[in-house]
Parts: C-alpha cells; structure tokens; sequence
C-alpha cells in the first residue's frame, strides 16, 4: 500500500505524527512509513546496522503478534517497509 506524501517524510515527522494519533487505525497507516524511515536513516549513517535490524524486524512484528503491546497492529506492511528501508539506507550510505 502505498500512501502519496507519507513516503516523503522523514523519521521524526512520523514519529511526531504517531505521538499525535489517537486511533490505532491512524496508528496502522503511520507505522510503516515510521519504520521505513527508522530503518533507512538509522542503517544510512551506519551499514552494519543492516545486520541487526534484519532479523529485528519480524522479531518485534512477533512480539506485536503474540503480545499486542505495540501502538499499532502486527503487518506485513511494516516489515516489507522496514526491509526497504534498510535498502534505501544502504543505497544512501554507499552513494556518499
């Protein structure tokens, strides 16, 4: 799924826009985009976070899934968006 302008934003807009939710459905469609761009900074200014967050990531999707803690609902969308984040990241790094 792919929402016009929630892919242009960076990581800490998201994470102001997700303090601002107030429904988990708003929660749902901010959260992929959150770990996107988590990821895609966070491995952009270090690669061998790659390494660590790749199996994190459906470790805590798991954890969201057995436990129900997270602010939003356990998705395949936030994984695939984190993975492409680490890509970006990467991308990003290496084109410095």
């Amino acid at each position: 799924m792919n929402r016009p302008g929630l892919e242009d934003l960076d990581f800490d807009t998201l994470r102001m826009l997700r303090a601002r939710a107030t429904t988990r459905e708003q929660q749902n469609l901010l959260a992929p985009y959150e770990h996107q761009q988590f990821t895609r900074e966070l491995t952009g200014t270090n690669p061998l976070w790659a390494a660590s967050l790749a199996p994190a990531i459906p470790a805590y999707q798991l954890y969201k899934l057995l436990f129900d803690k997270g602010r939003s609902a356990p998705q395949m969308e936030s994984m695939k968006r984190a993975y492409m984040g680490i890509g970006q990241g990467l991308r990003d790094w290496y084109s410095k």
